[in-house]
């Protein structure tokens, strides 16, 4: 009888390199302007891309990669000053390779949450990260990109390379 070892199978290393990252708290940016999201919670990094100070994945190994993102943004104290919310994936140094966008002008609110999921063909050395844009108005404070210290992260960021694409 022969043994089939799971490592053989290739399962073990099925999608990585990998990383996933997390805001854990607050972080305040300018208002209309677009400013990186500072993701400092490193959950999983296979490959040690993950760079705690400029907040950007470099790509290790060129391929197909499944890219995500989840941002939480709001107007403190002013709930009806949200107005509009632009999420920006990019690579390298400007590239724009995904987004969202709120657009609630007509009826403005205090927060909202947009998400990015796309595939990506990326190089070794690409970097990806993450920009988000939020207009609050109505004389409110500077918008918050929300993060949390418990495991529900309202806030993240991640990708894994696709084997077999």
């Amino acid at each position: 009888m022969a043994i089939i070892k799971v490592a053989d199978l290739g399962i073990l290393n099925a999608n990585t390199p990998s990383f996933f990252t997390t805001r854990t708290s607050t972080q305040t940016i300018d208002d209309e302007t677009s400013t990186t999201v500072q993701f400092n919670n490193v959950i999983v990094d296979t490959n040690s891309g993950y760079n705690t100070s400029t907040y950007k994945y470099t790509i290790p190994l060129a391929g197909k990669y499944y890219v995500f993102s989840t941002v939480q943004a709001n107007s403190p104290g002013n709930t009806d000053g949200f107005e509009r919310m632009h999420l920006k994936l990019l690579k390298n140094s400007d590239v724009l390779i995904g987004e969202a966008y709120y657009d609630q002008r007509n009826n403005p609110g205090m927060f909202s949450t947009l998400v990015i999921v796309n595939t990506h063909n990326l190089s070794a050395n690409d970097t990806i990260y993450i920009q988000c844009f939020v207009d609050a108005t109505n004389g409110g404070s500077n918008p918050q990109i929300q993060g949390e210290a418990t495991p529900r992260a309202t806030s993240s960021f991640g990708a894994y390379r696709i084997i077999g694409a």
